[in-house]
């Protein structure tokens, strides 16, 4: 799987992902804006309603087969609102410290979890990648991505979920979460 992962970093790196300009969100803090590939086939729901949009702005579902992505608003803890307020460099710091949590709890269950890291314009992206891993009862393999990419009060956690994670998948998921961005 390392090997599998590392081959995708390259391969996003060298096509650079753009931030998306496509609008697939949005909420009283702001715009959601991500590029999904077709090929993955997730269809955005509408249905979200507004109170879960204030902290989920998009979520996207597959016909079948269970897929999923979705992108979370994740508020702040005092310590690290006080961090950021202390250096707004601290971000990385805190994306860090939350992205290796969630790894530790997922990578606990997981047949294979790996982490890996992007940095982009700045900004630490922690990307989290985990086959066969506990769902609350269920197996699954997912991606999560978290990120900061402000000075807001909150960080972004982008969560696919799916039963297959073939190498071309793993590709797009990872491209359209590193195209992520919440204008405020």
């Amino acid at each position: 799987m390392a090997n599998q992962v590392a081959t995708i970093k390259d391969s996003i790196m060298l096509s650079a992902v753009d931030l998306s300009t496509t609008e697939v969100g949005r909420n009283s803090k702001g715009v959601l804006y991500m590029t999904v590939p077709k090929e993955l086939k997730l269809t955005a729901d509408t249905a979200i309603p507004e109170d879960v949009r204030e902290t989920m702005p998009t979520m996207f579902r597959g016909k079948m087969g269970g897929d999923s992505l979705m992108v979370n608003l994740m508020p702040l803890n005092e310590e690290e609102k006080q961090q950021l307020a202390v250096n707004p460099h601290n971000a990385n710091t805190i994306v860090f410290n939350r992205g290796m949590s969630m790894a530790k709890m997922i990578g606990s269950s997981a047949r294979t979890s790996k982490v890996y890291t992007y940095m982009k314009d700045h900004y630490l992206n922690l990307v989290i990648v985990a086959k066969d891993y506990d769902d609350n009862g269920a197996r699954g393999s997912g991606v999560m991505m978290v990120s900061k990419q402000d000075n807001s009060n909150d960080v972004l956690l982008t969560l696919y979920k799916g039963p297959d994670l073939s190498n071309s998948k793993l590709e797009k998921v990872i491209g359209a979460m590193l195209s992520t961005n919440f204008k405020r």
